[in-house]
């Protein structure tokens, strides 16, 4: 796994407009397509998310991409012709909290500019299948929680966002800043979505507080992790809806 691959995609949340922590990488190469404010002259593009949701642009539609090139985020050591790639499982977790974050679909053509289809060898598959088969499991898993997306808040974190300090980081801190948790609350109910990733590759516990739930911990996974909270007389159901991490919708 490339280095600079990996600083991309732990960058993946303040690039998307989530951070309260700036990443020593951080472009790629998704947008929103959500009509914004123009951000701070600091931050072309990279508060999107927040700014959006500051003028209740809930949701969204991404172009989604797991390979950098040199026009994009190639470092020193970064060999053009061949580019980077994230490794399979961190692309899964990418695209779950892209989802969480408020995400309906995600765009993709594999390699963008450079995609051509021809025959294979089956045993050597090229990225741009995996890449595009990934985005199809992750889009299930979500397609049957959509009303839950649909109707229901990303909750701020406690902290300023990294780039535009007038906005809140849409995310809560973990100690660790490479591993990123998203909530999102529905409306009217107590009921959350939890979403916990290990950006950097290292799975561990995450621990959060969130408003009105109170303490609250789950294994932030490279592949990510879903947990869906309801409060019912007092007592915590909770529900993981990606036990198969990389299949998620098997569990639905």
């Amino acid at each position: 796994m490339n280095s600079a691959a990996i600083l991309a995609l732990s960058g993946l949340l303040a690039a998307a407009g989530l951070s309260g922590a700036e990443p020593a990488a951080a472009r790629q190469g998704t947008t929103s397509t959500s009509p914004l404010p123009r951000p701070p002259a600091h931050a072309p593009a990279r508060n999107t998310r927040s700014c959006s949701l500051a003028v209740a642009c809930a949701h969204t539609g991404h172009w989604v991409h797991w390979r950098l090139d040199v026009f994009t985020m190639c470092a020193s050591k970064c060999a053009p012709a061949q580019g980077m790639y994230s490794d399979a499982e961190r692309w899964m977790g990418y695209l779950k909290m892209s989802y969480l974050a408020g995400m309906l679909g995600g765009i993709t053509t594999g390699e963008f500019g450079v995609l051509r289809y021809e025959p294979f060898d089956p045993a050597q598959p090229p990225r741009w299948l995996d890449q595009m088969l990934i985005v199809a499991h992750a889009h299930a898993l979500f397609t049957w929680i959509e009303a839950d997306l649909r109707n229901s808040q990303l909750l701020p974190g406690p902290n300023p966002h990294a780039w535009n300090k007038e906005q809140p980081a849409y995310e809560f801190p973990t100690g660790h800043k490479d591993t990123r948790v998203l909530v999102r609350r529905a409306n009217g109910a107590s009921r959350w979505l939890i979403g916990a990733w290990a950006a950097g590759g290292i799975e561990r516990e995450a621990s959060i507080k969130v408003p009105d739930l109170g303490d609250y911990r789950l294994r932030a996974r490279p592949t990510g992790t879903i947990h869906r909270v309801e409060l019912q007389g007092g007592k915590r159901n909770v529900t993981s809806l990606d036990v198969n991490a990389m299949k998620p919708s098997l569990n639905q």
